[in-house]
């Protein structure tokens, strides 16, 4: 009786140890290839995360990625529908995504800056371990 107890309670602790090991990985995080026309951006850490500067009249360009738009931030500020999906227009511009093929395709307009300050906005395509975060400053 106390060979069978002794063998559960080992038996108990190696499923616990597997458990754990097995919730310890990290998942693999993938940076999305996107394509900009119209805009100078850089990316410094492998295509996660991309910077460039918008002129203070506004500007028009492109973006092509494999994921869709997912999150709009202006100013600190996040644009989100009724829906809880990223509101595409405000006052700080507009943007129209549509399917190109297997990817989709973000036809962006940022309008001029009369705000008196800088204005700061992120863009992030994708979603979880698959994403890239765009963000532009737009001077006064």
């Amino acid at each position: 009786m106390k060979k069978l107890l002794l063998l559960s309670l080992v038996a108990f602790y190696i499923c616990v140890l597997l458990l754990v090991n097995s919730c310890d990985k990290d998942i693999e995080k993938v940076p999305l290839n996107i394509h900009v026309q119209g805009l100078v951006l850089q990316t410094s850490d492998d295509g996660f995360t991309y910077s460039g500067n918008v002129p203070p009249e506004g500007t028009n360009f492109t973006i092509k990625s494999s994921k869709t738009l997912s999150k709009i931030t202006v100013d600190s500020v996040v644009y989100l529908d009724e829906n809880g999906l990223p509101q595409p227009s405000g006052y700080w511009g507009d943007i129209s995504i549509s399917p190109s093929g297997e990817s989709f395709l973000s036809n962006i307009h940022i309008r001029e800056n009369t705000s008196g300050r800088n204005r700061t906005i992120t863009l992030k395509y994708g979603r979880a371990n698959e994403y890239c975060l765009i963000h532009l400053l737009q001077y006064q």
